[in-house]
């Protein structure tokens, strides 16, 4: 529990989690309303990184280690210029925050 923020939607679910697993009077939808969350986020299962944005992840991170005043577009350009098919800028940006996440 301590990568999670303790202010974070996540942390709470967990806590939630815990608590009804020990305490079965109280329910769930009590102990999310008790803990300003909803539900929804208690069920929330994030989706794996797929293979193909990993081995795009590894390509970024290796433009990005020789030339590390590249950005998005230019590092977008850059994949592009040799591959048959087109990658988008937007795509390229999500995969470089989910890089610097970690």
């Amino acid at each position: 529990m301590s990568a999670i923020r303790k202010n974070s939607a996540k942390f709470k679910a967990q806590i939630a989690l815990e608590a009804y697993k020990s305490y079965k009077t109280v329910s769930i939808r009590r102990q999310c309303k008790l803990l300003g969350l909803n539900r929804s986020t208690l069920y929330y299962q994030a989706e794996p990184v797929s293979e193909g944005d990993i081995q795009l992840m590894r390509l970024i991170d290796e433009i990005y280690t020789r030339r590390l005043f590249y950005d998005s577009r230019r590092i977008t350009a850059q994949l592009n210029r040799g591959q048959a098919t087109a990658f988008n800028r937007k795509r390229i940006q999500r995969l470089m925050r989910h890089f610097w996440r970690k």
